[in-house]
């Protein structure tokens, strides 16, 4: 090839690059919202299981977390109890007294990642009949035990996080609504 040539493809080559487009990084977030093992309705005064799960792409793999767990209306359903941390952490101190903090366990440093990554599981009771919604939410930066922590201290990165709301359902325990259906019919069988 003459020196032409080899200018002509270097030019084409730098011209190419700079004019096709760039395919951009997708961006990844952990994204951490509810699994109902048995639904998201209550028994009035029954209390239901609730898990909350977390899907963690592997280049945001987690070596701690933190969050904040509101439940709407608190005169509809409440927390029995402390929460259980999942099976892939173990508990850790948060500060604000939720206890809803995690670590992975040792060796330090490995993450934990993969989808439906169980973080902890609350226990919720049916206080009266409505429904409410449930919030995730962390304070991080302000508070550093709150978040998702790629990298540990001294540089402590946090990963992006997208925290879907839930909601619970308060409904009459089965005697109770076998006994106002029963009602309804006696009630209908007056009227003829």
């Amino acid at each position: 090839m003459n020196r032409k040539s080899l200018v002509l493809c270097a030019a084409l080559a730098v011209i190419v690059s700079v004019v096709a487009p760039v395919a951009a990084d997708p961006v990844t977030n952990i994204v951490v919202g509810f699994n109902y093992p048995l639904g998201n309705t209550i028994p009035l005064g029954g209390i239901v299981p609730v898990e909350i799960v977390a899907d963690i792409p592997m280049e945001d793999a987690v070596i701690g977390w933190g969050l904040d767990l509101s439940i709407d209306s608190l005169s509809i359903a409440g927390l029995v109890g402390p929460p259980v941390i999942g099976p892939a952490f173990d508990p850790a101190l948060a500060i604000d007294g939720d206890a809803l903090a995690g670590l992975a366990p040792t060796p330090p440093g490995v993450g934990i990642w993969g989808d439906d990554v169980v973080l902890a599981t609350v226990l919720i009771q049916g206080l009266s009949l409505g429904s409410t919604g449930l919030t995730l939410s962390d304070d991080n930066p302000a508070d550093l035990t709150e978040g998702f922590a790629v990298e540990p201290p001294p540089t402590g990165v946090f990963a992006d996080v997208v925290y879907d709301a839930g909601s619970l359902a308060v409904v009459p325990e089965p005697a109770s609504l076998a006994l106002l259906v029963l009602g309804g019919l006696a009630t209908l069988r007056r009227r003829r």
